[in-house]
């Protein structure tokens, strides 16, 4: 992934967690519809929402790592509690 920063010259950082599908277009700067046809490809790898209409943390990095992320956005992986 290439480090070009967004037209504010920031980058854009999220978490690993829980996102609706609309929360994801946010991320992937597109629509619902463009999101969704590109997931379709890789139904078997994600699977359906986990809670209904969430993705799981687990979804979430997978869709991330089959779906290019747009150069300026910064993924955040979280440390796990003991």
């Amino acid at each position: 992934m290439y480090n070009t920063q967004n037209k504010d010259g920031k980058f854009r950082h999220f978490a690993i967690a829980y996102y609706t599908l609309k929360e994801l277009t946010l991320i992937y700067n597109t629509s619902k519809f463009l999101l969704k046809k590109r997931l379709k490809a890789f139904n078997d790898q994600i699977g359906k929402p986990a809670e209904g209409y969430k993705y799981s943390p687990e979804q979430v990095e997978l869709v991330f790592q089959l779906v290019p992320l747009p150069s300026d956005v910064i993924i955040i992986r979280r440390q796990k509690k003991r």
